[in-house]
């Protein structure tokens, strides 16, 4: 797939896409089952503007390979994009049926339901994944920042903190993110503003890292650097998901610290 795509991406950035798709049906030519080559032909028909023929190379490369993962994802994708989550999550299910524990897909199915604002059923996919592959950071992450944002109860909020625990040290902004919500949640407000401000340096329009800042300014006792970031928040949520806008419309109208 490497090599395909770095190809293929030279000749787009060379301002040659139909030079990307001579070369591609070279190699369809020669594997007309090679479901990576069918895949990247049509990401160029989708950058094309030709969603329809798109989806019909992504189609085929679920028919000729129906145990590979990269066609499903393909299609789902481009279904999201349109905006219909509900068929989006249609193609991941008919994939998983074929590969039930295929683990990519699994992921996927997650992050739809997060999409969906269906954060339960996001926390059992996660929950599953974990089971099926206890290692997986990204799992980790995910599944404990659900917890620690979508759950009540001490025992959730405990293990948020134990999935957390191997994340404390990693430079990644969203893991670090994590960390830093997680000693909001657990009353440690210095330590959680000392995390997250570095991750909104580092990813400033990403709102639900400034709303988790905002709370945790509040929490600290710095009302009017949380307003910014609160309303900073909210200003982004206007084009992405922030299931949490409610909370900062509330803490912003009262001025004072609310827990979850």
């Amino acid at each position: 797939m490497r090599p395909l795509v770095s190809l293929v991406r030279v000749y787009v950035q060379a301002g040659k896409p139909e030079d990307a798709e001579n070369f591609l049906q070279g190699v369809l030519k020669a594997n007309p089952n090679n479901a990576e080559a069918l895949v990247l032909f049509g990401s160029l028909k989708q950058t094309r503007g030709q969603k329809i023929e798109a989806e019909e190379f992504h189609q085929k490369a679920i028919d000729v390979q129906p145990a590979n993962p990269i066609g499903y994802r393909a299609l789902s994708r481009l279904k999201t994009g349109e905006k219909d989550i509900e068929t989006a999550e249609k193609i991941i299910r008919s994939g998983l049926e074929v590969s039930p524990d295929n683990f990519v897909l699994g992921l996927d199915l997650a992050a739809l339901h997060e999409l969906k604002g269906d954060q339960e059923a996001a926390i059992a996919q996660y929950e599953r994944l974990y089971r099926l592959n206890p290692q997986s950071s990204v799992v980790a992450n995910n599944l404990a920042s659900l917890l620690a944002d979508f759950r009540q109860g001490d025992a959730d909020l405990r293990r948020a903190s134990e999935l957390a625990g191997r994340l404390r040290n990693s430079p990644i902004p969203h893991f670090k993110d994590t960390v830093g919500w997680i000693h909001y949640r657990n009353g440690k407000y210095k330590e959680a503003v000392a995390i997250l401000k570095d991750v909104a340096e580092a990813l400033p329009k990403n709102a639900l890292v400034r709303f988790h800042l905002g709370m945790a300014y509040f929490g600290n006792g710095e009302s009017n650097k949380a307003a910014v970031e609160l309303t900073e928040a909210l200003k982004l949520a206007e084009n992405q998901p922030l299931p949490q806008a409610s909370l900062a419309r509330e803490t912003l109208a009262k001025g004072q610290i609310q827990t979850q």
